[in-house]
């Protein structure tokens, strides 16, 4: 039997977030993890990340070290990344005005539009370790990762919904010391455009998700992982450690030390090895500053060496 849900948060004295559901359907336990994301994000009204990742590619061995800084209130934002073997720094920001890019040669560029970085989203995206224990709500394509970093893209009942219309439940699987429902989702790209002229979107065509969702921890996503259509582990994501963080509704979960593994999302062969290994570890996390400042959103031009209006194609040096 299942038990009516307000009866159970009396009895029990916990939050939605924190209920656990037992004896459901396959189909309510996809529901019950569909809700339990809506509630969480519908709670986040602004969050600022701290965070740092650790970055090694086979077969060279290479490492490489970044942090990353992000903060948003509604639909705007700032982040920034710094780091890789030049040790640079990329910095995005929107304030409602204008879209702001501050790229690594002191190049400041402003638009009217919030900023769509293309070839730069990859770079800042992949840094937020908050977010990508979310990534598999983004079922438009996986490969552009504009907008997967964005607290709007989340808080949006569209993105959670169109991943859980057409999942399937396949079950319990513990995970580590969690017990988890698995959650499968197929990906739904065929024809994507090319990025960059890197790599096509129809070799995702056939692939899926596994996401493993923890009754314990507030039906929060442990680890996922994306599979070819033999079952081959294209990437691979788990939680290695969970910070919480009080909400007034219970508990807000989220992975303070997490793994993110590459197999050859974009090869021709998967590889028995990762080519890719990411270690990412969240410093800070603070949710609902009731005192952020505006300007947090804008990015000081006097960073800028250079000026460069992308909506009127002009451009002016700045006096040093």
């Amino acid at each position: 039997m299942r038990l009516n849900l307000k009866i159970a948060l009396v009895l029990a004295g916990i939050s939605f977030l924190e209920v656990q559901i037992v004896a459901q359907s396959p189909q309510d336990s996809v529901l019950t993890i569909e809700r339990a994301l809506h509630e969480n994000f519908d709670w986040i009204d602004n969050l600022q990340v701290e965070c740092e990742s650790l970055e090694k590619k086979s077969p060279a061995g290479t490492l490489s070290s970044y942090t990353f800084n992000y903060c948003s209130n509604g639909s705007n934002y700032k982040m920034s990344v710094k780091g890789g073997y030049k040790d640079e720094t990329l910095s995005l920001a929107y304030d409602g005005r204008y879209g702001q890019t501050l790229f690594p040669n002191g190049s400041l560029h402003l638009t009217k539009k919030p900023v769509d970085p293309f070839h730069n989203e990859w770079e800042l995206s992949k840094r937020n370790a908050y977010f990508m224990s979310f990534w598999f709500l983004n079922t438009e394509t996986f490969i552009s990762y504009y907008g997967i970093d964005q607290l709007s893209f989340y808080k949006s009942k569209k993105t959670i919904d169109a991943f859980f219309v057409p999942a399937t439940h396949l079950g319990e699987k513990k995970i580590g010391q969690f017990v988890c429902q698995v959650i499968h989702r197929e990906f739904p790209i065929i024809n994507a455009k090319i990025l960059n002229g890197l790599f096509p979107g129809s070799i995702l065509a056939g692939n899926s998700f596994n996401v493993y969702f923890c009754k314990e921890l507030g039906w929060f996503p442990v680890k996922w992982k994306i599979l070819n259509k033999n079952g081959n582990i294209l990437i691979d994501y788990t939680v290695m450690e969970t910070g919480t963080f009080p909400s007034g509704k219970g508990r807000i979960f989220f992975a303070k030390k997490a793994i993110f593994r590459d197999f050859g999302m974009y090869s021709a062969k998967v590889a028995e090895e990762p080519s890719t290994i990411m270690e990412l570890n969240i410093k800070s996390v603070i949710f609902n500053n009731t005192s952020l400042d505006e300007e947090m959103f804008s990015i000081d031009p006097s960073f800028a060496r250079r000026i460069y209006d992308t909506d009127e194609d002009k451009g002016i040096a700045v006096p040093k």
